[in-house]
């Protein structure tokens, strides 16, 4: 199926060492050898646009799973109106620390679009 040959090029993305030129055709990557990896600075990756139709050009990493929480939680803290999600094990769901609401649902097609042309125009 189409979406399980999708999730093999992510993997293959994510993970070789030289993504194949079919993975990176498939991913709209064609243009790059392999994502570029960035560290994890929760600060900066919130702000980083990324087209949603195509593979990630960039991943950020930490030195742990553990580093990375400590990150977070402190970048939360910063937050105007902070906000600490958990993990739930017993549910594997994430959970909110204050009620959060969702805005009405709208269709962004048309700026997803926008945002990805300028961003393989700047890139």
């Amino acid at each position: 199926s189409t979406q399980s040959t999708w999730g093999l090029g992510e993997m293959e993305w994510a993970c070789a060492e030289q993504p194949s030129m079919e993975c990176r055709k498939s991913g709209g990557m064609e243009h790059l050898e392999r994502p570029e990896i960035r560290p994890f600075v929760p600060s900066v990756t919130c702000k980083t646009q990324f087209p949603i139709t195509t593979l990630q050009p960039i991943f950020y990493v930490g030195e742990s799973f553990a580093q990375i929480k400590t990150d977070m939680q402190k970048f939360c803290d910063t937050l105007k109106r902070p906000f600490h999600p958990q993990f739930d094990p017993l549910t594997q769901c994430i959970l909110a620390s204050r009620a959060v609401s969702r805005g009405p649902r709208t269709s962004t097609v048309h700026l997803q679009a926008e945002k990805q042309k300028k961003y393989f125009e700047e890139n």
